[in-house]
């Protein structure tokens, strides 16, 4: 047995750089969590659906605005996540900059949903 999904919402996670090695997991749900940035995740290369909403994503005392956070998320979700389909970041305050889905559809290339909206060929 290979462990594809992970439910890891509500436990006060501020880091994202102790979570498992592991391959076959498709599924990682971190909601409700105090993450306020992506480490690496290549370790996680699989994974097709990811819940980070109502976490701290843009509120890191290391970047200056939302926009650069912005960047860096969607840069290593993007560089560490290829087949990402599917990916909710509701609440987070990276969300409300006005380039957080145009930039996330084009740096996100197997992006199908995003904040459970679906992505559309127009946009992708």
């Amino acid at each position: 047995r290979s462990l594809d999904t992970l439910l890891l919402s509500f436990n006060c996670i501020a880091s994202l750089s102790s979570l498992p090695d592991c391959k076959t997991l498709t599924h990682l749900d971190l909601s409700f969590n105090l993450v306020e940035k992506v480490s690496s995740l290549g370790s996680l290369a699989g994974l097709r659906h990811l819940d980070v909403s109502w976490n701290n994503f843009g509120l890191t005392s290391e970047v200056c605005d939302v926009d650069s956070a912005l960047r860096d998320v969607i840069r290593s979700l993007a560089r560490d996540l290829p087949k990402l389909e599917v990916l909710d970041a509701t609440g987070n305050p990276m969300t409300l900059s006005q380039w957080y889905r145009p930039l996330a559809v084009a740096q996100l290339p197997a992006l199908r949903m995003l904040d459970e909206e679906e992505v559309s060929a127009k946009e992708g």
